[in-house]
């Protein structure tokens, strides 16, 4: 099995786009001339994150939310489908913000190019057509080598923060479930009670946690040492 290291070994062209107060790296196979590529994910993205600024400057009950919000029914699209789907974690809606971003930019892409991957704040998403391998755990005291979890050739999101890592059907789950888990940790949680919690969703696909120097995966995470990956 050939894994391409990240950013694959691919024919493909990367831009980096600001976009209000997000900032998205974006590579891929384009099917247009780039140009016509960054402008419609510009004004596309822009359009939503403005109306979305406005609403939350209006709704603070919403915007600091930490637990979920009942939907009222005059929320924009994308804060009504961010509230649905954090909900099932427990977790307010804009701790995921940055994944619908991304889920957001890549439907946008998906008929501009091939091999997409989309970076928006931490949460990355895959449209590729074969493995590649994305750096998740670097060099630390707690562990003794650069770790990269392989993603596969689907539609893949993946979020991970300095403990956990999740791999999901989409960036707002993956998002959310870093949420949860890293609160659960705060909180005094248990790994296995955090894995457990988190296996229960059907559409988080896999992840890894690191507690005291011991790595523990579940799903379909498989992480390899960097070294290894071409």
């Amino acid at each position: 099995m050939e894994i391409c290291s990240f950013p694959a070994e691919l024919p493909r062209q990367s831009f980096t786009l600001e976009v209000r107060d997000l900032t998205f790296e974006v590579s891929l196979e384009p099917l247009h001339p780039l140009s016509d590529i960054k402008e419609k994910l510009y004004y596309s993205v822009y359009d939503v994150k403005k109306t979305v600024d406005i609403f939350l400057q209006q709704r603070p009950d919403i915007r600091y939310a930490l637990e979920p919000v009942s939907v009222l029914g005059d929320e924009p699209d994308f804060i009504s489908s961010l509230m649905d789907e954090t909900s099932v974690l427990a977790v307010g809606p804009v701790a995921a913000m940055e994944g619908g971003f991304a889920d957001l930019a890549l439907k946008i892409l998906e008929n501009q190019g091939r091999d997409i991957v989309v970076n928006c704040g931490g949460v990355s998403i895959f449209s590729c057509r074969r493995e590649i391998c994305l750096p998740v755990f670097t060099l630390s005291s707690d562990i003794k080598e650069d770790l990269g979890v392989v993603v596969p050739p689907r539609k893949t999101a993946v979020a991970f923060d300095d403990t956990l890592m999740i791999m999901a059907a989409g960036g707002v789950l993956a998002q959310a479930a870093v949420k949860c888990g890293s609160l659960e940790l705060s909180a005094g949680g248990s790994v296995d009670d955090i894995i457990d919690l988190l296996k229960r969703h059907r559409h988080i696909r896999g992840g890894s946690l690191l507690r005291n120097g011991i790595i523990k995966s579940w799903g379909g995470a498989v992480l390899l040492s960097l070294s290894e990956v071409r």
